[in-house]
């Protein structure tokens, strides 16, 4: 293996850890956890150079590491994994789509609530006429992320113009589904937001779905899991046609 492909592996480690631990990780760590083979000089060195390259960070002196913003947008464009989502998570997405609902606003509760369930983040659900909901912040003010102060700062100044925001953001939205972090999410330049769209059955109308959580969120879930929740909303439609 040269060594750009280690360093690629040890970055893709690096992010992967610091997206379940969210402590900084050492070289230690990746030599003990993740199998890296080789002497712990090795693994430092390269660890600098990832640092150099403005890939990852020390926050603190004799900290480990932790991924920047465009250690995240490299993790995204090339390590993202597309597996297909457990059945357990398809499931109480299957209810929370095709359950009965006198209106649509209470469907779209009902499917915010169950994605803020399975993935642990905030979902904020635009239904396309300028109607906007949202549930979950008491899932992400318990993450390490707020004990910074302005972080709630500035999550509470977006959502003080919580339709601008949206407006905003599914404008700048460049596919279906689409992540946009840090300096890209209109929300707040320390977090990311996954996010869709999909066309509501009975009326036809288009909104946006996102999930909002800090940047070391589980994109690879966040993402199968609005690809899923669209695809029964797309059943829905064709079985609304016919």
């Amino acid at each position: 293996m040269d060594k750009i492909q280690r360093r690629k592996l040890l970055l893709q480690a690096i992010i992967q850890e610091y997206i379940k631990t969210a402590h900084p990780v050492s070289s230690q760590v990746l030599v003990e956890e993740y199998g890296f083979d080789y002497s712990p000089a090795t693994v430092r060195n390269d660890m600098a150079a990832l640092e150099d390259a403005g890939l990852i960070i020390q926050p603190h002196t004799s900290a480990g590491r932790v991924p920047t913003e465009k250690g995240y947008h490299y993790y995204i464009r090339h390590f993202l994994q597309h597996d297909p989502l457990p059945k357990a998570q398809q499931t109480t997405l299957d209810k929370a789509v095709t359950a009965e609902a006198d209106t649509e606003r209470e469907r779209l509760k009902r499917i915010a609530r169950a994605v803020s369930e399975l993935t642990g983040e905030l979902v904020i659900v635009s239904d396309g006429n300028g109607d906007v909901l949202y549930t979950g912040m008491s899932h992400i003010v318990r993450k390490p992320e707020f004990a910074e102060a302005n972080v709630m700062t500035s999550l509470g100044d977006a959502f003080d113009r919580l339709d601008e925001v949206m407006s905003d953001m599914q404008q700048m939205m460049r596919q279906e589904i689409d992540v946009l972090l840090g300096a890209e999410n209109p929300f707040s330049n320390t977090f990311a937001i996954v996010v869709g769209e999909y066309v509501l059955p009975e009326t036809e109308t288009q909104g946006v779905m996102g999930i909002l959580g800090p940047m070391r969120m589980d994109y690879a879930t966040n993402i199968a899991i609005l690809e899923y929740m669209e695809s029964l909303i797309d059943q829905q439609n064709e079985e609304h046609i016919t």
